[in-house]
């Protein structure tokens, strides 16, 4: 290896150490200086897709991983990237054949049969994605939130009792995920698991106790049991979980307080 090539890898591991540490700005400029150097190292436009996906910016995102396939088109994970960039866009279709062309280079990808999951959950092929998701976990079940996302897709494709045990390992491989508990709770709910789903919910609330969604889920499950005066409580926070809205009107807003004979 020439020293001008080593120097450009030892600067794109530290641009990768940067990036996991979430220092996307110096990570940014690494890959950028990269580039300088070396208009065709594919691996820094990739990463500096990865890093505008991130940050929100999936267009960004297409162009520059786009960039690094046309340098390298055969590299699996290019296109596992650019799938989600097509995803975060509303391209489920799209996303679905960027994924098809990763596991075409290579079969045990557990990247790529993970996002093929969300792009076929996107398309409403529920069965279709517990598949995919189930490829993933044969390959990798280590993947971040892959037992909840197999949990999700058993729950619309109506496999309740399935779901729930998918669910229990997401949140026993991560007991702060308090996303995971939600879809766990709602799966019980529906399983009439009323007791098991109210301590998710408050346990959820204990790490966040304003999260208005959990409020709000709280509220519908008390209602359910009948225990309307704590429900109507909860009940109310859900216009900050935007379940309802409050109509136009020209008139102030009642926040509880005594009306002294107005109406």
């Amino acid at each position: 290896m020439s020293r001008r090539k080593h120097q450009i890898e030892s600067l794109f591991r530290h641009g990768r150490q940067l990036h996991s540490a979430d220092r996307l700005a110096e990570a940014e400029a690494a890959y950028r200086q990269i580039l300088l150097a070396n208009p065709r190292h594919a691996d820094s436009m990739h990463m500096l897709g990865v890093l505008a996906l991130q940050s929100g910016r999936p267009d960004i995102a297409l162009e520059m991983i786009g960039q690094a396939i046309a340098v390298r088109p055969s590299e699996a994970i290019y296109h596992v990237n650019r799938a989600a960039a097509l995803l975060a866009t509303g391209s489920p279709e799209q996303a679905e054949e960027a994924c098809r062309r990763a596991l075409a280079l290579k079969r045990n990808c557990a990247e790529a049969c993970q996002v093929l999951g969300h792009a076929l959950a996107d398309l409403r092929r529920p069965e279709e994605a517990v598949a995919a998701y189930r490829d993933a976990m044969r390959w990798n079940p280590d993947l971040r939130d892959l037992h909840n996302d197999l949990g999700l897709a058993l729950r619309h494709a109506g496999h309740a009792e399935e779901a729930a045990e998918a669910l229990q390992q997401a949140v026993a491989r991560a007991p702060r995920d308090t996303q995971a508990m939600a879809n766990l709770a709602g799966v019980f709910k529906e399983l009439r698991r009323l007791d098991e789903a109210e301590a998710l919910y408050r346990t959820a609330l204990a790490m966040r106790p304003d999260d208005p969604v959990q409020h709000y889920n709280l509220s519908l499950l008390l209602l359910l049991e009948g225990r309307s005066g704590e429900g109507w409580n909860e009940y109310r926070w859900r216009f900050r979980a935007g379940a309802a809205v409050i109509p136009q009107c020209g008139q102030p807003l009642w926040q509880g307080e005594p009306l002294n004979g107005r109406t």
